[in-house]
């Protein structure tokens, strides 16, 4: 368990999930809410607020389908929250 620990921590620290989690938990402590639904719910607004610094990685992370000829297709990018909005 507790290596199992040190992976899930180290992998999170390199994913760059630290803002949604960050925030996720004051808001189900406050509110009763799931980890995961507060983690749903924050998803959208804070990838908006993260794209302009980070299209590359956006595009990178999903695996393709968000670069047009191996560049970032930034209006693919930016559909991204409304996408996991829905």
């Amino acid at each position: 368990m507790m290596l199992a620990a040190c992976l899930g921590g180290m992998a999170f620290a390199n994913s760059s999930v630290c803002l949604v989690h960050g925030m996720s938990r004051p808001i189900g402590a406050m509110f009763h809410l799931a980890h995961g639904l507060s983690n749903a719910l924050l998803l959208p607004a804070l990838t908006r607020w993260s794209l302009p610094g980070a299209v590359a990685r956006y595009a990178r992370s999903h695996g393709g389908r968000c670069t047009a000829n191996g560049a970032p297709d930034e209006t693919a990018v930016a559909s991204l929250p409304d996408y996991w909005k829905s």
